[in-house]
């Protein structure tokens, strides 16, 4: 923010007042002039604004202008030549505070971080506001703002930025974590899902076996039986239906007075001999 053009008291109050572009901003400022007999609007700015809006502000309070003035009256000999120190000590004092306050309105309109923390000054902003209702100065205006300055700005900026990211960190982590531990208890709240078991060996399944059928106990003409081998005994395994591993089934017994294939011939002479003889015996 660029410094303001005055440097000498009489200056200061222009400084501060507005200078509009008529052309422009005629419908802002805009007044009746006319029908009063001012000729140009801006005498709002000039003459009308030192008479009617303006009023003296000491420059120093009460106290620093009575130092400068016992001061340079020791070292003055004449009227003049203390009235010519008077002037030149009003602009020097001018000056400085000049340069303060506009230090103050750079920083404190910049960086308004800077109003948070208190005053970095060595004076309480209760004291510096009571020399204002005191005196009214500009140094005293001007005392009570820089008393807020600090010496870097932009440090005090990333400081507060890093003070406020530590502030935040404990409420983003417990934000970050509340997914999760409400999962968590989700979790151990509900029952927890079937794990995949392991696969199990299936058992190959073996090639087709001859089975015999099912014969009844205590008769053989139900169900013929199949002829086997007179010299080999036949062993068949039933299948079982099991959770567990296949086993092989117990061995069953042929069925008692199984005949072989070479008695059934003789069974049918014996037959065929019977009926002959039912024959004969009818005929006669």
């Amino acid at each position: 923010m660029a410094t303001r053009e005055a440097t000498v008291p009489e200056d200061h109050r222009t400084v501060y007042t507005p200078r509009p572009n008529w052309g422009y901003a005629r419908s802002k400022w805009d007044w009746s002039h006319g029908k009063l007999g001012y000729s140009h609007p801006n005498v709002l700015w000039t003459s009308l604004h030192e008479e009617f809006n303006c009023m003296p502000v000491a420059i120093q309070d009460h106290i620093g202008w009575h130092s400068d003035v016992s001061q340079l009256s020791q070292i003055s000999d004449t009227k003049a030549e203390f009235e010519a120190a008077l002037r030149k000590r009003r602009d020097e004092r001018f000056n400085e505070i000049q340069a303060h306050w506009e230090e103050a309105r750079e920083q404190l309109t910049i960086y308004p971080h800077i109003w948070n923390a208190p005053p970095a000054g060595r004076d309480l902003a209760w004291a510096t506001f009571c020399r204002i209702a005191r005196a009214f100065s500009f140094d005293t205006i001007t005392g009570h703002f820089a008393n807020y300055l600090v010496d870097d700005p932009e440090a005090a900026l990333l400081k507060k930025h890093e003070a406020l990211k530590d502030q935040l960190a404990p409420a983003a982590s417990a934000v970050t974590a509340a997914p999760a531990s409400s999962s968590a208890s989700g979790a151990n709240a509900l029952p927890a899902a079937p794990s995949t078991p392991p696969e199990q060996a299936v058992p190959v399944p073996q090639p087709a076996q001859e089975i015999s059928p099912p014969q009844c106990p205590h008769c053989t003409h139900c169900h013929p039986p199949t002829p086997v081998p007179a010299t080999k005994t036949r062993q068949t395994k039933t299948a079982r239906v099991t959770k567990g591993p296949a086993r092989p089934s117990r061995v069953e017994k042929p069925p008692p007075k199984q005949r072989t294939s070479k008695t059934k011939p003789r069974e049918g002479v014996r037959r065929s001999a019977r009926l002959q003889e039912r024959v004969g015996r009818g005929s006669g």
